[in-house]
């Protein structure tokens, strides 16, 4: 990456599913099509694998007991509405009967849930008295199955996919069709990413929160929404002919692959990411960086590749009398390389460490024990060129997906820029600090020993602390206890000597430490597992509305119209129960 440009590093490459984001997911269904593939099961029960194979909890009310005409999601109460806040993603399913999703006041509450959601179906999402997404009211199979036609290929939902010299690709499998909006080829104020080749109907389309889903619908998006049709749909002939119902899986690999890389944009949607840094805006550079000719945020490639997941990302200037308010309501908190370092000493050292959102910090001079106290020392050195990392624990989620040889990565992790205000000034490289780390923290990474004897720095360049961890640093209250988890990832250049020090921070990862970058955030905003009291395997406290393990994977299933409400399993006769696995 010598010499080479910030403006060339804008990635195209990195697939949203390579670190498993549990995550709890509503799948609403009237599982009208009950037991007619399989005996016992939901039709749509390909989905719920897929889903729970990826570690996710996917609650389905009324999974293997549905009695028709009183689903679950069919009334809308304050207690369910909780329910569905509560969630990290809901997906409304093919196999619901739109009419009753349409009564009185019904689109205005299930619109306004600011949960992110995902709709397989047009039927629910058609003009009013529907959801009110698009400005059509028929539904349509098509003459045939389709190719999916990319219009947006840069989009994180196609990573990992390859799409033919036109731009599409095969979705469905088994010629099993699925169903899209009659007319319907426009999102209206939504982006649409994807139509059906031969018709140019919409097949995935994407509306941000506060956006009209058309001029005229007088619906409002109250979260991020996604259309994307899949499953299988029961009206078409063709299907019909097959034996296929309303919400069969339907999906080749690369459909699959785009779907899973849907679900994980549409989590990320849901989390906000604190981007802490001398710019307010991304197209706002401070005053220094702009007076160094700048007229983006330098640091602006970071939260590119961030916005580009699916995360919501909200810039907030760097200060040493943070607003810990609304750091702490954060789902994470990113400390950029472009900062001031002082911002960070004293009494403002432990403000901040006493933050309790999960944190990162980019910059290296932040941690000295004049700064935060993570390093003993202060002793700053600049990498000179490409470093790779040797990982200590090459199984820690942060590797996943990065090629390692013997725990040192194949590729380069990060190098030197050139500034592009003139396309020749080259920046200096991330700064590593050389001393010991504090006693607590975990090492996950250093620069690698090649990289080393080509000159480089040694040094930390990756680790974590939890919460709780106890920092020492000088001034201030000298020794604080860690307010949440911490993970230092020391990425971004350092100002050319002679320019102003708000033009630090530029985007300097390759490839694979973006993907490291990606993975470190995914894993931050992971909640690490929670203690297990000794002895205890299994618990089903019925907390959730489900008959889940909450400790372990060893789910029970209703079995006979048994229910679980109020937190309590409720059987009403001898034929109903909670079956268990076998192994318990």
């Amino acid at each position: 990456m010598t010499k080479r440009s910030i403006l060339m590093s804008m990635l195209t490459f990195l697939a949203l599913v390579s670190v498993v984001q549990a995550a709890k997911i509503i799948w609403v269904a009237d599982n009208i099509q009950y037991g007619k593939m399989e005996p016992n099961k939901p039709a749509d029960q390909g989905w719920i694998d897929l889903l729970t194979a990826q570690g996710h909890e996917v609650i389905y009310k009324d999974q293997y007991n549905p009695v028709n005409g009183k689903q679950y999601w069919r009334t809308l109460d304050p207690n369910k509405i909780a329910e569905l806040e509560a969630a990290d993603l809901i997906i409304v399913a093919r196999d619901c009967a739109s009419g009753e999703y349409d009564d009185t006041n019904e689109a205005q509450m299930w619109n306004a849930i600011t949960t992110p959601m995902i709709v397989q179906g047009p039927h629910v999402v058609r003009a009013l008295p529907k959801w009110g997404w698009f400005n059509a009211t028929g539904t349509t199979r098509g003459s045939a199955v389709s190719k999916m036609q990319v219009v947006e290929p840069s989009h994180a939902i196609f990573d990992g996919v390859e799409l033919d010299p036109n731009g599409q690709i095969d979705v469905l499998a088994n010629n099993i069709e699925s169903e899209f909006m009659t007319g319907a080829t426009s999102a209206g104020n939504g982006k649409v990413l994807a139509t059906r080749a031969d018709n140019g109907l919409v097949w995935i389309a994407t509306w941000e929160a506060g956006q009209e889903y058309y001029q005229g619908s007088t619906q409002i998006a109250g979260g991020p929404r996604m259309f994307f049709a899949s499953a299988a749909t029961g009206a078409s002939t063709q299907n019909k002919a097959a034996g296929y119902v309303d919400g069969v899986y339907n999906l080749t690999p690369a459909g699959e692959r785009i779907f899973l890389n849907a679900v994980n944009y549409m989590l990320n949607k849901g989390k906000k990411v604190v981007w802490v840094s001398f710019h307010g805006a991304d197209n706002t550079p401070s005053a220094g960086a702009a007076g160094a000719g700048f007229t983006v945020a330098p640091d602006k490639g970071y939260t590119d590749l961030l916005t580009r997941a699916g995360y919501n990302v909200v810039r907030y200037v760097t200060t040493g009398t943070p607003d810990v308010s609304m750091l702490n309501a954060a789902d994470l908190v990113i400390v950029s390389r472009s900062v001031n370092s002082a911002h960070y000493q004293n009494a403002s050292a432990t403000t901040w460490n006493l933050i309790t959102a999960p944190t990162m910090i980019l910059s290296g001079w932040a941690l000295r024990n004049s700064r935060m106290g993570y390093t003993t020392g202060g002793t700053m050195v600049d990498i000179v060129g490409d470093i790779t990392l040797k990982a200590v624990d090459p199984t820690h989620p942060i590797f996943e997906g990065v090629e390692l040889a013997d725990g040192v990565m194949v590729n380069p992790y990060a190098g030197l820029v050139v500034y592009p205000t003139d396309g020749v000034t080259v920046a200096r490289g991330i700064s590593i600090n050389t001393d010991p780390l504090d006693d607590e923290a975990i090492l996950l990474a250093t620069v690698s020993d090649a990289s080393v004897a080509a000159g480089n720095p040694a040094g930390m360049v990756i680790a974590e602390w939890p919460a709780g961890a106890t920092l020492t640093h000088a001034g201030g209250a000298g020794t604080d206890v860690l307010g949440g988890r911490r993970l230092v990832i020391l990425t971004g250049s350092r100002e050319a000597s002679g320019i102003s020090s708000e033009t630090a921070g530029m985007f300097d990862l390759y490839p694979d430490g973006a993907k490291i970058f990606l993975n470190a955030v995914r894993y931050m905003l992971t909640p690490p597992p929670k203690k297990v009291e000794p002895g205890l395997m299994h618990s089903y406290t019925f907390d959730d509305g489900t008959a889940n393990d909450s400790v372990g994977q060893a789910h029970g299933v209703l079995v006979g119209g048994a229910k679980v409400e109020n937190g309590a399993l409720v059987t009403t006769a001898q034929d109903q129960w909670m079956e268990m696995p076998g192994a318990i």
